[in-house]
């Protein structure tokens, strides 16, 4: 598995470990540091990674337990570990320790969760948490989702998750028409 950020990429072994290359001004190599990188670095303390995705300026994993895992910039609480501090080291999500698969939005993440559950951390100033308020959110939110979701992308300032029942709904950011909604507004909540 392959995934690319802003300025920088991470892949993910056979074996359950990640690499990343590229800038590294936030740490979002997490490697331990901020220096670039122009060759693949092991991301330190990582092992049965099933899946990774990048933000803007962020990374995050999940591992073998369901643990959801990120690392980089912070200033908006994308890492999820309660703070907004940069993390140049893989930081536990808070809380979000039974995550099927994560998405790496512009500044903010979503997990898909044991039994179709969404929830979402980071930037919400355009309501891509899905939580009806623009602010901060520096550990998880729940998205009001009618029904059990099956897969959830995030893109720069808007997310979308899929249901059991086939349908689509989308929150956030609606500008060129990304929700979907047939206008270009902020819809804070699915």
């Amino acid at each position: 598995e392959v995934a690319s950020g802003t300025f920088n990429s991470c892949a993910r072994s056979t074996g359950g470990r990640v690499w990343c290359w590229g800038s590294n001004a936030f740490g979002q190599l997490g490697d331990g540091g901020f220096a670039e990188q122009l060759t693949p670095q092991l991301v330190a303390g990582l092992t049965g990674v099933s899946s990774v995705t990048l933000g803007q300026r962020h990374a995050c994993a999940v591992d073998g337990s369901g643990q959801a895992w990120c690392w980089g910039n912070n200033d908006s609480g994308e890492v999820g570990d309660g703070s907004q501090n940069d993390a140049p080291d893989p930081m536990p999500v808070v809380g979000v320790s039974d995550a099927l698969s994560v998405s790496a939005g512009g500044e903010h993440t979503c997990a898909l969760r044991e039994a179709g559950v969404v929830t979402c951390w980071g930037q919400g100033d355009r309501g891509a948490l899905g939580n009806g308020i623009f602010d901060v959110a520096q550990t998880d939110v729940t998205v009001a989702l009618p029904l059990a979701a099956t897969d959830v992308v995030s893109g720069d300032k808007h997310t979308c998750a899929s249901l059991v029942d086939g349908n689509l709904w989308c929150w956030g950011d609606g500008q060129g028409g990304a929700i979907g909604n047939g206008n270009i507004g902020i819809q804070t909540l699915p």
